[in-house]
């Protein structure tokens, strides 16, 4: 079983870790570890790779919120990449839209960011 999820880490402390179809009960525990080590390694820009993502559960939620809210403390971001249409519905239905950072476009089109 895979205990985490892909990653890459890319110039100026900017790590992308890349979520596959599901975050639920079964994985949302592996993210918050993974978050919690990106965030305590000081990356300052941390990109969850959604757009993959279909199914998206109250405890993948969850990993998400305490990690957002942990990385701003630290004095950085976690910000959802590409998010699938299903998970848009979700975090709309749940009204998290104002409260996360959301970036639509791909990495790659992010001025300044290269992967290593």
């Amino acid at each position: 079983m895979n205990n985490q999820f892909d990653s890459k880490i890319l110039e100026d402390n900017v790590q992308i870790i890349s979520i596959g179809r599901s975050l639920d009960d079964s994985n949302a525990h592996i993210l918050l570890e993974q978050l919690e080590r990106a965030i305590d390694g000081n990356f300052s820009h941390i990109y969850l790779d959604l757009k993959n993502c279909e199914l998206l559960s109250s405890s993948g939620v969850g990993a998400i919120i305490s990690n957002v809210e942990a990385a701003r403390a630290a004095g950085g971001e976690v910000t959802l990449l590409q998010p699938s249409e299903a998970v848009m519905t979700i975090l709309h239905a749940l009204g998290l839209l104002s409260v996360l950072k959301i970036q639509e476009t791909p990495i790659s089109g992010l001025k300044g960011v290269v992967p290593k």
